[in-house]
């Protein structure tokens, strides 16, 4: 997941198990294919590029995200997530 250092979570935000949404972010001036990965109504970062195509050809109620993995130090460095369809 991109933007974690901008974005700058609390460790305690998300949690291995945590099921997750997307919403695509076209009007984003660095990138029009960006995709935002959301826990309830918080941002918790992108998509990284190349992965975020995916994205652009579901929705959300045909997969399932869940947090596989956290990285952390003091603060959130990564999160890894599997993306099943349903």
């Amino acid at each position: 997941m991109a933007a974690l250092s901008h974005l700058k979570l609390a460790t305690d935000c998300v949690n291995i198990g945590d099921k997750l949404r997307f919403e695509l972010e076209p009007e984003n001036k660095v990138d029009k294919s960006a995709v935002k990965i959301f826990k309830n109504s918080v941002c918790i970062g992108y998509v990284k590029r190349g992965h975020n195509l995916f994205f652009h050809k579901v929705k959300n109620e045909e997969i399932d995200i869940r947090v596989t993995n956290l990285e952390k130090n003091g603060k959130m460095k990564q999160i890894y997530f599997s993306v099943r369809v349903i």
